[in-house]
């Protein structure tokens, strides 16, 4: 089954009035901090870029260059998604499990593949 799926079972069993297992809690987590991360990496990407330091500074540029724009678009959708995410995951799991789920996917997306 693909990644993305395990968020529509868990949300067919909430609406059925079922609890989704612990395996598709942590599931669904996981893959969206992994997708979290990957979407704060690229934003910070671009908002360097464009020169502003933080992606939360970043949602506020208001550019006039398409790079500016294009930064400030992504730094947005990564916030929103990393604010679910801390929602999502912090009613299942710690504080501190979230925030090293988000470093462990983080760092795994600056990673480069090696030619």
């Amino acid at each position: 089954m693909p990644k993305f799926a395990f968020g529509v079972v868990a949300l067919a069993l909430l609406v059925a009035g079922c609890k989704p297992s612990a395996e598709v809690i942590e599931r669904e987590v996981s893959t969206h901090a992994s997708v979290s991360a990957s979407l704060l990496v690229a934003a910070l990407r671009s908002c360097r870029l464009v020169g502003v330091a933080s992606v939360d500074d970043c949602v506020g540029l208001r550019g006039k260059l398409v790079q500016e724009v294009a930064a400030q678009a992504v730094a947005e959708a990564a916030v929103e998604h990393r604010n679910a995410f801390w929602k999502a995951c912090q009613s299942h799991y710690p504080q501190a499990y979230c925030q090293g789920l988000l470093q462990r996917a983080a760092e795994i997306s600056t990673r480069t593949p090696s030619s």
